[in-house]
């Protein structure tokens, strides 16, 4: 049996989709912003770069959105005559681990398998250790709070193959937040926490859980409560 949990890995990877087509430069940059924010008050981390050439981000509102406004997303996912919007990736740390999270918003559609609005967080722990919780939970919470998105999802490398959904899927995971506007969670499977946060519900998977335990809990609460798919 597969053995896999998040108290026992290195890395971790963190999904966040919203539905929210023509944002600015001004607006993608201020909820980049208050997911650094989050985080700065969770974890400590102060410091963020932008791209390889490693950029400070900038305290100036007016600054983060020129930063922003530079980064024209070269991903080719757009229809012809569709604008792909902007695509950037910031990264912060502090001793314990860091978090890497692609961006790609500002598109005037929705996209079509894939979803174009979304922020892909890698978490990897620092000098070869194991994430903490903490961590984990502060990247969650901080991600809600700054994307106001319709998913966020949390797990490990494993769970990708095991839980065979994605794209516009609510997919299992060890943390799942999802939006008010998904769907109601009335119902949870066994050993399944729920709780509300901000405009949503969180729930949470024991950590000690092997990957296949999470994936068959959260199949059966999301087929509890009627949801497979996000609206877009």
């Amino acid at each position: 049996m597969n053995t896999t949990n998040t108290t026992s890995v290195g890395e971790v990877s963190v999904r966040v989709v919203w539905a929210r087509p023509q944002e600015t430069p001004e607006e993608i940059a201020h909820q980049v912003d208050l997911f650094m924010h989050g985080m700065r008050e969770r974890t400590g981390i102060s410091v963020w770069t932008l791209g390889t050439e490693r950029t400070p981000w900038p305290k100036d509102q007016a600054e983060q959105a020129e930063l922003v406004s530079q980064m024209k997303s070269t991903e080719g996912l757009a229809r012809q005559g569709d604008w792909d919007g902007y695509a950037f990736w910031v990264r912060g740390f502090n001793s314990e681990a860091m978090a890497v999270a692609h961006v790609s918003a500002g598109q005037d559609h929705t996209g079509g398998r894939i979803p174009a609005q979304r922020a892909d967080i890698e978490v990897t722990a620092v000098d070869g250790g194991h994430i903490p919780r903490a961590f984990t939970d502060a990247v969650v919470s901080s991600a809600v709070e700054g994307w106001d998105p319709l998913m966020v999802r949390l797990g490990t490398i494993e769970m990708q193959r095991l839980a065979r959904r994605g794209n516009w899927k609510i997919t299992p995971r060890y943390r799942l937040w999802l939006a008010d506007a998904v769907g109601r969670i009335d119902h949870v499977a066994d050993g399944v926490q729920a709780e509300r946060v901000e405009t949503g519900t969180l729930l949470t998977l024991p950590d000690d859980w092997s990957a296949q335990q999470v994936v068959d809990a959260t199949q059966k609460t999301l087929e509890l409560n009627g949801l497979d798919e996000l609206p877009h």
